[in-house]
């Protein structure tokens, strides 16, 4: 559970760096309108859900999740992220890779915690 939450915890070092520039940007360059405030309220919402049951190894609820995560945040570049200044897509790049990033750390703890697990049963 350590070792997990351990890579979990790094993975998710990324996103919430540039997530917080982003959240920064939006506060002081770029107001959101409500429509699109409703739109980061849902992902935080699926993103504090996926986060939670990450850490918990629950993975059918991380997968319905990040499901609903991708659908919100693809409606959200789609209404609101198009034709944006160079900065600001610069930096939603950034944040999506922080995002996969995360990801890729819920697949590694998903496929350690068995091999460490077995380790310490021998």
């Amino acid at each position: 559970m350590i070792l997990r939450a351990a890579i979990l915890t790094l993975g998710l070092v990324p996103y919430v760096y540039f997530g917080v520039l982003d959240l920064l940007q939006h506060r002081h360059v770029r107001p959101t309108p409500w429509p699109e405030r409703l739109l980061h309220l849902s992902l935080g919402l699926t993103l504090a859900t996926v986060i939670s049951h990450a850490f918990f190894g629950r993975r059918e609820i991380v997968l319905i999740g990040l499901t609903l995560f991708v659908a919100v945040r693809a409606i959200d570049e789609f209404a609101f992220h198009r034709g944006l200044p160079a900065a600001e897509s610069s930096l939603h790049a950034k944040t999506h890779l922080g995002f996969i990033i995360f990801v890729i750390a819920i697949l590694s703890a998903d496929w350690i915690a068995p091999l460490t697990a077995n380790a310490s049963n021998e």
